[in-house]
């Protein structure tokens, strides 16, 4: 498959899938067409072009995903309780307006 990239002094800064009506190797718009077989070796910032092959840095390693920290018992606890404090100061104001006679 054919991408766009963008290298400065051999390191890859960024990519995207070019037209397959594109030229190997034409420029357009700061970036250049070139031929890959396999794109989850192209990583801005990581990749470097090696005699014409893009090659991902030996040591590069995929970062995690972001944690779900679940809450503690407490914070579930407190959590409920600020909800039920909401629903019962609703329940209230509700009671108020239909004891007053309703809606004017």
């Amino acid at each position: 498959m054919k991408i766009n990239a963008k290298v400065e002094d051999g390191l890859l800064t960024g990519w995207g899938y070019a037209s397959d009506e594109r030229a190997v190797g034409e420029e357009h718009n700061g970036l250049t067409v070139y031929e890959v077989n396999d794109t989850s070796q192209l990583v801005g910032g990581h990749t470097h072009l090696i005699n014409g092959v893009f090659v991902l840095d030996s040591d590069y390693q995929e970062p995690e995903p972001p944690q779900q920290q679940e809450p503690s018992p407490a914070e579930q606890v407190t959590a409920l309780k600020q909800q039920n404090d909401e629903l019962q100061s609703a329940l209230l104001e509700l009671s108020d307006i239909l004891l007053s006679g309703g809606l004017s």
